[in-house]
Order: structure tokens, then C-alpha cells, then sequence
């Protein structure tokens, strides 16, 4: 708990670093364990704004990590292994009893279907770094994707959730998409990460998360290789509302953040019986915007540019579709970006072999395209 008060700066303490580099030498690229050094266990940045504790009111911080700057490197790009924090800290201070809560994932342990007006279940992601359950709130107003209702969670879904959270600290989601049901019994879980390579019929996935953990393959921090036959279910992990293209097979590309859901075998490297595959959203940096199509809104439309391809630090092409939903930071519109300006882009990253167009701004055959939730600018 926090006292009322105004808070100007905060110290972040860092302990028991990691530090994994994709060599893009391999094909596909693999994982090499660097010896980390902290260049420092403690900073201390300002917050700005300042954050405000009020009664009654939600208030929360929000930590960036420069990763780029916080790793030293050589002139050659060279990772040298030491590690010095570089963050920004801002305040969200939005009046209010709740702020919004995006992207939480986890595990359903549990569901209670009472009659409560607020009924819940539990979510936590056992055994990870930053586990623990947390008691979800659903009332009549919340929107089940996946499943129809609260009764068809079951214990070992994995679930994406949006909503808010309360001054309390109580999380309420007021949409659950289910992906795919896991047991760690039958070494069923879901593997998310970066795709690496991809061929007919499978992909190779640098893994981040793994989820439930399994007590025979620990495969966060390597290569898995997932191989699928048909029938297996493509999705994407976003809003029901929210601008987006189909996604399948031939929408995959190394690169992309995604979820593979299946059933893992321990071996070198360790594979994954894929049954469900879910695109999920991502930040890439993009420099280099032009040939822009921008409707009356200001916000609709899309350009094209230059994406930072992960690893390789590469330019390459790639067209970003905006709808009436993106949200922009430091800028206010399509109409405020300038082609040397750098940006960041959350959003779906997809593959699409066939030309095509969306809110007006078309890509050719064989063309990265990447649909914008957020844009930030971040070179002024």
C-alpha cells in the first residue's frame, strides 16, 4: 500500500540478470548464453509527471526499459555482456476508480460460478518468474471469446484478458479470449515467442514464456521446433473489435511474436505437436515512413517504411495499416509522422504472399504488414 502523496522519483532494483543473444549467423538463428554484468544493482529516475496517490482514485507507473541503451556494445554491435539500466518512468494519473488493463495472460486454476454480481476465476502462471494466482472479476457486461461463457472455462486455459483494475488492486476483465486448453500432466502447454525460421508444415520459435511450466522441459530461453498437421487452429490474441487481418499458415514469417499451443517433447532441440497457433501483438521499430493514405479522421489510412528487422538490425520494407482505434503517443495523427521521424509500432506483424489493401492503403505480392494499435514516436 502507498500513502496519499505526490511521488516525484522512484529506485528500481535489479538482481540475478539473464542474458540470451539470438546469433543470426545460424540458420535458424540460436541462442547464445552471455555472462551478464550489472553495471549498477540500483537506479534512481524521476517520474514524470509526478505520480498522484489519491483515495478512491487508481493511479499507476509506467516503466520503459531502453534495452538498446541499457546493453554495451562494441562499434561492431558486439554485446559485451554488461548491464547498465537505462529507464523512463511516467505516471498514469487518468481520474478515475480504474485504470485499463491489457494484455495479462495466464493459466485458469480455478472458476467460481456463484451468484455474486461479480463472479471470478483465478489465473497465474505456475512457477514462472512472476507468477502467483490473481482473482479475475467477470460480470454480465464481459465478452467470452473462446468460449461462450464463464461456466466453459476450465481449470488449464489459456486466457488473454483486458479490462481494468481498481484502486483496490482487483482485476476486472470485461473481455476473455480462451485460447487453447493446457495440462502439464499430459505436457500439454502453450510456448510463446519469437518465430526464428519458418518451413512447410513447421516453424523453430526462440521461446520467452512457457506456460504452465512443465516439470520435463524448461524451454524458456531456447529453440523449440513446432511442427503442425491440418486442422490445426490459427488465431489472433487482440480484441473482438480491434482492426485486424486473417491470419493462417501462409501469414507466418520469422520475426513475429506468437503463441504455439501443443504438446511438447523433450529432446535437442525439443518439439512441439502444434494444435493451436495464436498471433500475438508486438512493438518493432520502423524509420524511413512515406507513401501515406490518410482519410478525413487523420487516423485512418496506413504508409509505408522501413522496419528494423529483429537480429540483424536490416531495413526492410513494410506497410503499417492505421485505423480509427490506433492510438498515438507524441504525436496526434497519420498527418504529424515525417519520413526521418523513429517510431514504434505495437501491433500484428503478418506475411501476406497475395497483394491486397485495407483502409485504403494497399502492399504488393511477398509484403510485411504490419496493422497499428499504438504509435509512438520516439525521435523528434
Amino acid at each position: 500500500m502507498v500513502p496519499i502523496g505526490t511521488y516525484s522519483q522512484v529506485t528500481l532494483a535489479f538482481s540475478s540478470p539473464r542474458f540470451t543473444v539470438l546469433d543470426t549467423s545460424n540458420t535458424p538463428p540460436q541462442p547464445v548464453a552471455l555472462t551478464p554484468v550489472l553495471g549498477t544493482s540500483e537506479v534512481t529516475v524521476p517520474i514524470t509527471p509526478a505520480l498522484q496517490i489519491r483515495e478512491s482514485s487508481a493511479s499507476a507507473i509506467i516503466i520503459k526499459l531502453d534495452l538498446w541503451s541499457s546493453l554495451e556494445h562494441t562499434p561492431q554491435g558486439a554485446y559485451t555482456g554488461k548491464i547498465t539500466p537505462s529507464v523512463v518512468v511516467t505516471a498514469d494519473n487518468a481520474p478515475g476508480s480504474t485504470l485499463p488493463l491489457d494484455e495479462v495472460h495466464g493459466v485458469v486454476f480455478s472458476v467460481s460460478t456463484d451468484s455474486w454480481m461479480l463472479r471470478s476465476f483465478n489465473i497465474g502462471l505456475e512457477n514462472a518468474p512472476f507468477g502467483g494466482p490473481h482473482i479475475v472479476q467477470v460480470d454480465g457486461q464481459s465478452k467470452f471469446l473462446g468460449v461462450s461463457r464463464l461456466e466453459d472455462l476450465k481449470k488449464g486455459h489459456f486466457v488473454d484478458i483486458r479490462g481494468a483494475v481498481s484502486n483496490q488492486g482487483s482485476l476486472y476483465a470485461g473481455e476473455v479470449q480462451a485460447e487453447a486448453l493446457n495440462d502439464a500432466t499430459q505436457n500439454k502447454a502453450a510456448f510463446l515467442g519469437l518465430v526464428t525460421s519458418v518451413s512447410p508444415g513447421s516453424l523453430t520459435l526462440f521461446v520467452r514464456e512457457e506456460a504452465p511450466m512443465l516439470t520435463n522441459l524448461d524451454a524458456t530461453g531456447t529453440v523449440v521446433l513446432a511442427t503442425w498437421s491440418p486442422g490445426v487452429q490459427f488465431g489472433v490474441a487482440t480484441a473482438q473489435s480491434a482492426l485486424q487481418l486473417p491470419f493462417s499458415a501462409e501469414n507466418l514469417l520469422a520475426g513475429q511474436h506468437i503463441a504455439v499451443h501443443g504438446t511438447a517433447h523433450p529432446g535437442s532441440p525439443a518439439t512441439v505437436d502444434a494444435t493451436t497457433m495464436t498471433l500475438r501483438r508486438q512493438a518493432v521499430l520502423i524509420s524511413g515512413a512515406y507513401d501515406f493514405v490518410i482519410a478525413s479522421d487523420d487516423k485512418t489510412g496506413g504508409f509505408s517504411a522501413d522496419l528494423t528487422e529483429v537480429g540483424t538490425g536490416r531495413g526492410v520494407p513494410i506497410t503499417v495499416i492505421t485505423g480509427s482505434s490506433t492510438t498515438f503517443i507524441n504525436i496526434r495523427n497519420l498527418r504529424d509522422i515525417f519520413a526521418l521521424d523513429g517510431m514504434s509500432i505495437k501491433g500484428l506483424l503478418y506475411w501476406q504472399p497475395h497483394a491486397g489493401s485495407l483502409n485504403g492503403k494497399s502492399w504488393p505480392a511477398g509484403s510485411r504488414v504490419l496493422v497499428a494499435e499504438q504509435i509512438t514516436r520516439i525521435a523528434v
